[in-house]
């Protein structure tokens, strides 16, 4: 008689069963290690759309998108500013930021987005 095999998923658990052997795989928090992937290789879209439905972790990603693409990506500077302006926790650090760098352009930009994400809040 040839080998059986039987894979059955319960409760965060995957059983194996063979003929001879029965074995559980366990998997926790894979969304976690799913999203280290995501961001590790920069699919940053496929990581936004993973976590939309968990505005922490969104914010988080956009956040981690964002940096990547200021330091990266001279073409994608200007949507980096947009995005950085939608998180007042960082606004002295990315405004001493802007100042340095010497792009004006880029400051004003990150201003208003700030201005009109703190207007849209009162």
């Amino acid at each position: 008689m040839g080998p059986y095999l039987k894979i059955v998923s319960l409760q965060n658990s995957l059983w194996l069963a063979s003929d001879r052997k029965v074995f559980r795989f366990r998997y926790i928090n894979e969304e976690r290690k799913v999203l280290d992937i995501l961001v590790d290789t920069c699919q940053f879209q496929r990581a936004l759309d993973y976590v939309r439905d968990d505005p922490e972790k969104y914010d988080m990603i956009l956040d981690i998108y964002a940096e990547h693409m200021f330091t990266t990506n001279k073409e994608e500077f200007i949507k980096s500013v947009k995005i950085f302006a939608h998180f007042t926790s960082h606004f002295e650090a990315m405004a001493l930021r802007f100042v340095e760098c010497g792009d004006l352009k880029a400051l004003k930009i990150f201003l208003v987005g700030c201005h009109s994400t703190l207007s849209q809040r009162v």
